[in-house]
């Protein structure tokens, strides 16, 4: 059995060990083991625990009631067969098919309408890029189903009452809500920006990466979030050169292959261990 999230080992590790079946799970980040409960649920449950980044294998060994022989360090992969620079006549064509023009300069932000993603300091570098670029337009893309904050639509009201405030910015942007063509939004897309103070691995800026397009990343500094973007908008060389360093990163470092060939050497691993008992 393997597990998406840890959040989910009580029932499928209750249903492992009664059929007697081997336990992985993924770990995404830090919020695995926020409370103490959860590292002695995960140690009882799960046999394997695949962590995406070093970071995350950390965070579950910090109260060292998680057995480190158990937790294996695994980033995820990327199909840049699917994730790929996009040609002229797609990026047009799916500029068009959100409601953008060829001439517009879209800037990015992808994750779900949860406070983990901070999407105010998007907005407010958003802002602060209005009268620069004439031409940008932002694209807010996520679900409004996503929120864990546990205060039921409160994120999205701020998001909504921060534009309302904002009434030429709110101009400006556009939610594209759940959009499951994920290459498509990444084609029409010139700069990916993400906020978010708590990514672990960072799926997709990793995704974008694939795609050539070049992200910028920061927690709480809309200023220096502007800057960047600022630049790469007034530089299309480095856009373009900073989007091709980033798609050889993850044909180099994340190749989809080289992720389902460590998962697979895992399973045989713990077949073989199970079969020994």
């Amino acid at each position: 059995i393997h597990l998406n999230h840890l959040t989910l080992a009580i029932y499928g590790g209750l249903a492992g060990k009664l059929l007697r079946i081997p336990v992985v799970a993924t770990a995404h980040g830090p919020w695995d083991s926020f409370y103490f409960y959860q590292d002695l649920i995960t140690n009882i449950f799960v046999d394997k625990i695949l962590a995406n980044t070093p970071q995350t294998a950390q965070k579950l060994q910090k109260r060292k009631i998680i057995n480190p022989k158990k937790v294996s360090i695994n980033p995820f992969g990327i199909d840049t067969t699917k994730f790929k620079p996009a040609t002229s006549n797609q990026q047009l064509a799916t500029r068009k098919a959100f409601g953008f023009s060829k001439d517009d300069f879209i800037v990015t932000i992808v994750g779900r309408l949860d406070p983990a993603k901070d999407h105010p300091t998007f907005l407010k570098a958003a802002s602060l890029l209005m009268d620069k670029i004439p031409n940008a337009k932002f694209f807010i893309v996520g679900s409004q189903l996503g929120d864990f904050s546990g205060r039921k639509n409160v994120y999205v009201k701020t998001i909504k009452n921060y534009l309302q405030k904002n009434l030429k910015l709110k101009k400006r942007v556009t939610f594209g809500g759940f959009i499951e063509d994920m290459p498509a939004v990444y084609r029409a897309t010139d700069v990916l920006v993400s906020t978010s103070p708590s990514e672990s691995f960072g799926l997709v800026l990793a995704e974008a990466s694939s795609c050539g397009v070049p992200a910028v990343a920061g927690a709480k500094n809309p200023q220096l979030i502007a800057k960047r973007v600022f630049e790469l908008f007034r530089n299309p060389a480095a856009r373009i050169s900073q989007g091709k360093l980033a798609r050889n990163h993850v044909q180099k470092e994340f190749p989809l292959t080289k992720y389902t060939r460590a998962i697979e050497s895992i399973y045989r691993q713990i077949l073989i261990s199970a079969s020994r008992q």
